[in-house]
């Protein structure tokens, strides 16, 4: 990934009645008319919302993994 990159680590559980207060947008790569490596950021998020108040991840931001629980 390079020096330019920090990678953060947020345990996040979302309750059964509500949502995160984000909105994700995801790209693909395309090689020889293949998508490949699909993508996914945090397009925005809501100050108020279980993500914003939690506070590690903000807008721009790349997901890597969200593992299954």
């Amino acid at each position: 990934m390079g020096l330019n990159y920090d990678i953060l680590i947020a345990d996040v559980y979302k309750p059964d009645n509500g949502g995160l207060g984000i909105t994700l947008e995801g790209t693909v790569d395309i090689e020889n008319g293949e998508e490949v490596r699909p993508h996914h950021y945090i397009r925005a998020l809501l100050r108020d919302g279980l993500i914003g108040k939690e506070g590690t991840l903000k807008s721009g931001d790349e997901l890597l993994e969200v593992p299954e629980i």
